[in-house]
């Protein structure tokens, strides 16, 4: 059996504006909840932190998936990417893709064009991560004067760009992160206001709280070091060893030098997002959020011990 079915031109007219206006708003609310669209090849959560950095040691913050710093993202070079970040915070958030050559509106930078992420959505990020190198991601809020806001915060992480050719030699590959907690405004040396500090960690732990990095004599190691405090200047040191400089702003240098000691410093006076991937050069200043790409052999790291076993 058969049915005729049969519409006039008005109630199809009512019917398709419906189906219209059913789609746009399925549209506007794909940030809540995405499901026409392809799955994400990783999610990122915004959300409030109350981070134990040594034992009774917390420190209130807002971070991603849970912990500081957000997770590695190690991509192909040349492999686009899918990124859904959900805000769960109290403000309005965005998220930078440091140091990569991506288009405005991707980018995570809203004075270049690219969107906040309102309380409670999600923001879709599609891009083709490139140049190859370790660069990183991170907030980029304006704090003003709340320094538990923007960069003050723990929403920042690493993100590797795996290079087609010269993947490198070593034996292992770590990746640490410098961060400063617990802003406050005191007087500088020139009478001027600076940020101090009340902590500073390396990954999630103060000195002497967190697990020491095994190597064994001989081993080559890759460190990648990102130094993502907001102002603070750090030095870093293998005793009685040296790095071997391999790259800056996250790309290799044509002639790899061996330095002691490696400096990474605020760029400017003042708080910046204009901040550098580096692998260390003699006493090299870097901006905070640098990433410091260096060989070594096996020692311990100056804040942070490792074992020869």
């Amino acid at each position: 059996m058969s049915i005729k079915l049969e519409v006039g031109r008005r109630d199809f007219l009512r019917g398709a504006s419906l189906a219209l206006l059913s789609a746009a708003a399925k549209g506007k609310s794909w940030a809540q909840s995405p499901s026409g669209l392809p799955p994400a090849d990783l999610r990122l959560e915004i959300a409030p932190l109350k981070l134990e950095i040594a034992p009774g040691k917390i420190i209130h913050t807002v971070a991603y998936n849970g912990r500081v710093p957000g997770p590695l993202i190690r991509w192909p070079e040349g492999k686009p990417i899918l990124i859904d970040v959900v805000n769960h915070a109290d403000v309005p958030e965005i998220v930078h893709w440091h140091g990569q050559w991506i288009s405005s509106d991707q980018d995570g930078a809203s004075e270049e064009g690219s969107p906040m992420i309102p309380v409670g959505e999600t923001q879709r990020y599609s891009f083709t991560p490139r140049p190859a190198g370790f660069r990183w991601y991170h907030t980029h809020t304006y704090a003003g004067h709340d320094l538990k806001r923007g960069a003050y915060t723990g929403q920042f992480g690493c993100f590797y760009i795996e290079p087609k050719h010269s993947p490198g030699s070593y034996d292992q590959e770590i990746f640490l992160t410098l961060h400063d907690w617990n802003a406050y405004m005191g007087g500088g040396g020139d009478a001027s206001m600076d940020a101090f500090y009340d902590y500073a960690t390396i990954n999630d732990r103060m000195l002497g709280h967190a697990e020491p990095i095994k190597v064994r004599e001989g081993q080559r190691v890759l460190f990648h070091v990102l130094n993502a405090s907001a102002t603070a200047t750090h030095w870093l040191a293998l005793a009685g060893h040296e790095f071997t400089v391999v790259g800056m702003d996250g790309n290799e240098v044509p002639s790899p030098a061996k330095v002691k000691a490696v400096r990474l410093a605020p760029g400017s006076a003042a708080p910046s997002f204009q901040s550098a991937t580096v692998s260390a050069a003699p006493m090299a200043s870097v901006a905070p959020g640098v990433t410091i790409s260096a060989k070594t052999g096996a020692s311990h790291w100056a804040e942070n011990p490792v074992t020869i076993s």
